[in-house]
């Protein structure tokens, strides 16, 4: 089983690290496409041109699914894909429904700009007549400090309480990280909120549902990854153990589930 993941850069790592060591006999290629990082503050149609060209690459690699590990590619592409390529194709999209089945109060979506202004979020926020629980706080930047490697500066820190300080917090049960590369921030956001307030995301049910869709088997208990049967690209070039973003990838993947295990 072949599974492609791609994301605007290194967010989507997270999803394929949740992967390689979830899923049984699988290869994993990822396609970053770090050069033209970040697509949240650029508009749909850059997106679009963007993503279509990713995913042209990653079908030459005869894949059996594809990942759009990217909540702004998803909310922008993913119908197009559909269209285009017969695998079947996994979007991402905000952890509403576990969210607000949570809990009966507010939720807070952390998004890229794009996303939360995509039709594609205002359709997922009316199918669960949720438009009065809902409120939304673009937190885009985000992308930037993780795509220059800063998991934990002090300008960081200060940026994520400034942003979150225009919310009443008090009044919020659930957020939601609405885009792969918040989740290398998870530990500090958590620490930032309130005690009551939960967190979601979507890579836990992208993972169950790509399983589903394509037959794969899932381990009962999460393995290391092997590095071995996973190949990158970044925006176009493919990438050996010989490149300094090789290895930055793998320390990306590293990062991650340290900071899973030690939240």
């Amino acid at each position: 089983m072949k599974i492609g993941f791609f994301d605007s850069g290194i967010g989507g790592l997270t999803v394929l690290a949740d992967a390689a060591t979830l899923y049984k006999d699988c290869e994993f290629i990822y396609f970053g496409d770090v050069i033209h990082a970040p697509y949240g503050t650029k508009d749909r149609e850059q997106v679009l041109c963007l993503t279509l060209d990713a995913v042209e690459t990653l079908a030459k690699e005869n894949l059996d699914a594809l990942v759009v590990a990217c909540n702004t590619a998803t909310s922008v592409a993913v119908r197009a894909l559909r269209e285009k390529y017969s695998f079947p194709i996994i979007g991402m999209e905000p952890a509403l429904k576990p969210a607000l089945s949570a809990s009966e109060g507010n939720i807070l979506v952390l998004a890229t700009e794009l996303t939360l202004r995509e039709s594609k979020f205002k359709y997922l926020v009316d199918t669960f007549n949720a438009t009065d629980r809902v409120l939304k706080l673009p937190m885009g930047n985000l992308v930037k400090f993780a795509e220059a490697g800063d998991f934990d500066s002090p300008q960081l820190v200060e940026y994520i309480k400034k942003q979150l300080s225009t919310i009443d917090l008090k009044n919020i049960d659930s957020v939601v990280l609405g885009c792969t590369h918040f989740l290398y921030f998870r530990n500090i956001i958590e620490k930032l909120l309130p005690g009551h307030i939960r967190i979601f995301d979507g890579n836990s049910g992208t993972i169950r549902h790509t399983a589903k869709l394509t037959g794969v088997d899932m381990r009962a208990t999460s393995a290391d990854p092997d590095f071995g049967r996973i190949k990158f690209y970044m925006s176009g070039l493919l990438l050996d153990d010989h490149c300094l973003k090789y290895h930055q990838f793998i320390d990306s993947i590293n990062n991650y589930l340290g900071g899973r295990k030690n939240g």
